[in-house]
């Protein structure tokens, strides 16, 4: 199957490119079927839960049946009570999350949970503009003087990245630095 036929998420927009979700004939422990893809990630749960398709991660039937999360920490960026229940219910329960070396936090603004852009290193900060990259420093609370030493030496799958975010509604950047 296309990743073209693979359920959106609103707050995620393209796992497969994050390394989310990927090409595979595992069997998802949810519907017990194998669609061809499947979720490569953290699932917070009493269970041990390895293989989960992006279908049951989007209708909720996953988080539901296993009674966990995709995502623990939402609302990084705003207080959590600014965001919406729905929102951080969509992002909990039927968002995926991605691959990082601390726990993942979700970034949030202007009222919404923010999407992700995905694991930025030094090239893909440079590509995104002085702007988001000054944006993305002022979130993650980097001073300018350890900014200037970490920027170089990220890698958007090394020891050091940073998981970038982009605002649904203004179009903000922010994130947080991830270190192993």
């Amino acid at each position: 199957m296309p990743a073209s036929e693979l359920p959106t998420f609103r707050y995620f927009p393209d796992p497969v490119a994050a390394g989310a979700v990927a090409p595979a004939d595992d069997v998802c422990q949810c519907c017990e079927r194998s669609r061809g893809w499947i979720y490569h990630g953290s699932f917070y749960s009493e269970q041990e839960i390895d293989d989960l398709c992006p279908w049951c991660i989007a209708d909720g039937s996953a988080a539901a049946r296993f009674d966990g999360e995709f995502t623990a920490d939402i609302g990084w960026g705003l207080p959590r009570w600014d965001v919406p229940r729905d929102v951080i219910d969509v992002i909990a329960h039927r968002t995926p999350g991605f691959p990082t070396w601390q726990d993942r936090r979700w970034w949030t603004h202007c009222d919404d949970g923010a999407a992700f852009v995905g694991m930025a290193g030094t090239d893909e900060m440079i590509a995104l503009g002085d702007d988001a990259i000054e944006q993305v420093r002022t979130t993650a609370e980097v001073p300018v003087d350890q900014w200037a030493e970490l920027l170089p030496i990220l890698r958007a799958d090394g020891d050091a990245s940073v998981a970038v975010f982009r605002c649904l509604h203004c179009g903000a950047y922010g994130g947080y630095l991830d270190l192993s």
